[in-house]
Order: C-alpha cells, then sequence, then structure tokens
C-alpha cells in the first residue's frame, strides 16, 4: 500500500498506528508503536496549555487538615482559588516545608496551597471552598478509547510527533529532524488558531523527544 495513509484517513487510534507504521517505513517498530504514542502525548500535555485543555473543577471543600484529592488529569496548573462569604482571592503555591513554617491555626484567611502524597493543602485552613483551574492531560489513545480532541482536530500533529519518537528511539538524526520540523509547523498552526480565540493563557510549542 506504500504511503497511502495519509493524514486525511486517520481518524482513528487504529489507523494512526496503521500510520505510524506506514511513514516510518520501517519493519522493526509493530509492537512498540503504542509507546511511541504514549510518549508523544506525555510530553504534548507537558508542553502545551491549549484552551481544549483548560477546566475548572470543584468547588471542593478542604477536610479538617485542608487535604484535597486532586483530580488525575492535571497537566499544568493555572490558578487556585478560594472563597468564602463572597470574598475569593489567589492562592500561592508554596513547597510543603514552607508551609509547614506557617501559622496553622484554623480558622485564618487562607493564602497558600502545598502538594503532598498526591493531595493539595490550604494553609492555613481556614473554612473556604476551593476552585482549581488546570490544563488536562491530554487523553491517552487506547483500544477503548480510540479518539480525542487532538486526533480530531490535527491528526497529523498526532502521526508527526509520534514519528518524532521512533526517530529519538532508533538514534536516527535524520528522521528525527524531518518528523520533528513536520510537527513543529503542524503544532504552530494548532497554537496559532488557538490563540485566535483564547488569550492570556501561556502556551509554548516544544520539540518532541528526549
Amino acid at each position: 500500500a506504500g504511503r497511502a495513509a495519509v493524514t486525511g484517513l486517520i481518524t482513528d487510534y487504529a489507523s494512526l498506528q496503521a500510520a505510524i507504521s506506514d511513514w516510518s517505513a520501517r519493519t522493526d517498530i509493530g509492537s512498540r508503536i503504542p509507546m511511541f504514542i504514549r510518549s508523544f502525548e506525555n510530553q504534548f500535555s507537558r508542553d502545551n496549555n491549549l484552551q481544549q485543555m483548560y477546566i475548572s473543577a470543584g468547588p471542593y471543600t478542604p477536610g479538617s487538615d485542608g487535604a484535597i484529592s486532586l483530580p488525575t488529569d492535571v497537566a499544568n496548573w493555572d490558578q487556585i482559588i478560594w472563597s468564602n462569604g463572597g470574598i475569593s482571592g489567589a492562592l500561592q503555591i508554596v513547597t510543603p516545608a514552607w508551609a509547614a513554617s506557617l501559622d496553622q491555626t484554623t480558622g485564618l484567611v487562607p493564602r497558600y496551597a502545598y502538594f503532598q502524597n498526591n493531595k493539595m493543602y490550604v494553609a492555613p485552613n481556614g473554612p473556604c471552598s476551593v476552585t482549581l483551574s488546570y490544563y488536562q492531560q491530554l487523553p491517552n489513545l487506547s483500544a477503548s478509547n480510540t479518539t480525542n480532541w487532538l486526533l480530531t482536530q490535527a491528526p497529523e500533529c498526532y502521526l508527526w510527533g509520534s514519528l518524532a519518537q521512533v526517530g529519538a528511539f532508533t538514534q536516527d538524526a535524520d528522521a528525527y529532524a524531518l518528523w520533528n520540523g513536520k510537527y513543529q509547523e503542524t503544532l504552530e498552526s494548532l497554537i496559532s488558531t488557538d490563540t485566535g480565540r483564547w488569550s492570556g493563557a501561556a502556551m509554548r510549542a516544544t520539540g518532541v523527544g528526549p
């Protein structure tokens, strides 16, 4: 079939895997293609803050120890807002060690947040509710989750980014440069489109690879 699997024919996880195999022109990566896709997804989530990734969750009520169980899909934080009785404010993120030096008297106005053991803690633990605004991780493709917003909107971004992972893994500098270059072009276009309807968010394009 040659390289007939063009991006217009990528509609789901299976067709993406077929396209990666086709465009890479390699016969030794078949079992590793899901790994390349996952590696691309992880780096995309870390490096990009796009409108489709933005979500506000809550309100949450901190426990008696100030703890809130974190959502499992956080890639990057935007802001953490506390509110109580019509008053609200942003919590500053600090380290657990720094938070330990604070006056933790219950009832004081919350000012800080820190993360420990997969939970977020409000400090001091005053009465409040908390809303979390953050950028979600890209939903990972799998046999049971066959598509997501990025594959639907920009399948070529998935293809070139995953192929760049192939080039990095196989230590093929020429292939990496080719596919990462194509990925950068499609990512810049995606970010440009996103910027046209979204402002104030930090968005950046970075290379895919080691």
